[in-house]
């Protein structure tokens, strides 16, 4: 295979994988109101647009003619979408959003409005291309974009590591699918560097939405933001009582101790399982709690 197929081949990748982020972005809007979605569609719509325009930039698409780079640039507004999409969903996630208020999100878009105006306007200033015509480096411009921007992912992905280290058992494999997303977004950036001399292709927009798949599986399939938080309470572990948690599917999200060993299941066997499904007294327990209004059995003790 030559390089110029290879590219094209490529090419035709990063389309569906701008197929693929559209789609998400759409299921997302459907669960607009889950935790986390909101960082996480900025996320998915940055690396959709990402792609298409490196695909677009890659296919030599039509441009105007004063613009060679015109796809280049255009990238780059889905690009400066990734970075603090992917920090606030992982503060949300985590449970370290305390800082997260309007003002700050105000804060995180001023680098990435700036970047762009600088961009479209390289050709007065040249802060962005610097000598990329003659010696193939960038300007100073897009050195402090590179920085910020892994300085951001760099905080995202230690918050992550950290999280998953302090889970309980039972709740490492529904993270686990994060920790994949972000361990392959880091292995195509670094193919990218380690093959761009010879490839002069950039794999690292492949490996975010790799990522921004993952991390969707992870919130919508395993309901990541419905697990109990990392400092839940040593009380309810060490009650003689056994008590069950419910999300409001009916699904169970958590067992201590006491109910595990009353009903015969591990937390790892029956996560994310039905209750009435899995216990079948279950069912009889919500008919009689039915008649009671004032009882609230959705998050119920046993």
């Amino acid at each position: 295979m030559t390089a110029e197929t290879f590219k094209i081949a490529y090419g035709v990748i990063l389309l569906l994988a701008m197929a693929v982020a559209t789609w998400i972005v759409v299921v997302i809007w459907r669960w607009r109101k889950v935790p986390g979605a909101a960082p996480l569609m900025v996320q998915m719509t940055g690396e959709g647009v990402w792609t298409l325009c490196y695909a677009l930039f890659l296919f030599a698409f039509i441009h105007p003619a004063a613009e060679p780079f015109f796809w280049t640039k255009m990238m780059f507004l889905g690009v400066v979408m990734v970075p603090g999409g992917f920090l606030v969903w992982t503060a949300r996630y985590t449970e370290r959003d305390g800082w997260v208020t309007p003002y700050t999100i105000a804060l995180l878009c001023i680098e990435p409005v700036i970047f762009n105006i600088m961009i479209w306007t390289d050709h007065w200033h040249h802060l962005f291309s610097g000598n990329y015509l003659t010696t193939g480096k960038l300007g100073v411009a897009f050195n402090v974009h590179t920085l910020y921007s892994y300085t951001l992912l760099l905080i995202g992905a230690a918050m992550l590591v950290m999280h998953w280290l302090q889970l309980p058992p039972a709740y490492k494999k529904q993270s686990s699918w994060v920790l994949l997303g972000l361990i392959v977004a880091s292995l195509a950036n670094v193919l990218t560097v380690v093959f761009l001399p010879v490839l002069r292709l950039d794999f690292t927009p492949l490996g975010f939405v790799f990522a921004g798949i993952a991390f969707t599986y992870a919130q919508l399939r395993h309901r990541l933001f419905d697990l109990m938080p990392v400092a839940r309470s040593a009380i309810i572990d060490h009650m003689n009582e056994g008590v069950m948690v419910l999300d409001a599917d009916g699904r169970i999200i958590d067992l201590n101790p006491a109910a595990q060993s009353m009903l015969g299941f591990t937390l790892q066997a029956s996560m994310g399982k039905v209750a009435t499904e899995t216990f079948p007294i279950w069912a009889e327990i919500e008919r009689k709690a039915a008649s009671r209004p004032e009882a609230d059995w959705r998050f119920s003790g046993m």
